[in-house]
């Protein structure tokens, strides 16, 4: 899992590399982390948005209901797994151009 490289690439970031190229992580193994991760935000979105709320200036805050909230959450969840892939894409073209 690259959360588990984060303190090597920030103490030692050469050699954390080169473990990271050498351990050749499976798409499967992958993915299951992309899917794992992208709850997060999604999950504290629907949270925030449901039961703390926002105000803007000195006014009451604003709360969404369950079912718009979980909308969005879902649709979050779906665009930060496309992010992903579409940043994915990128590198790769990126790689094979220049």
């Amino acid at each position: 899992m690259i959360l588990n490289h984060l303190w090597g690439l920030y103490a030692h970031p050469l050699e954390e590399w080169q473990t990271i190229d050498n351990r050749h992580e499976s798409l499967r193994y992958s993915l299951s982390h992309i899917l794992l991760i992208a709850c997060i935000p999604s999950l504290m979105g629907y949270y925030s948005s449901v039961y703390l709320g926002w105000s803007i200036g000195a006014g009451e805050a604003v709360h969404l209901t369950h079912d718009s909230a979980l909308l969005i959450a879902v649709a979050m969840y779906f665009a930060l797994i496309a992010g992903v892939f579409a940043l994915a894409y990128l590198a790769h073209w990126m790689a094979v151009t220049f």
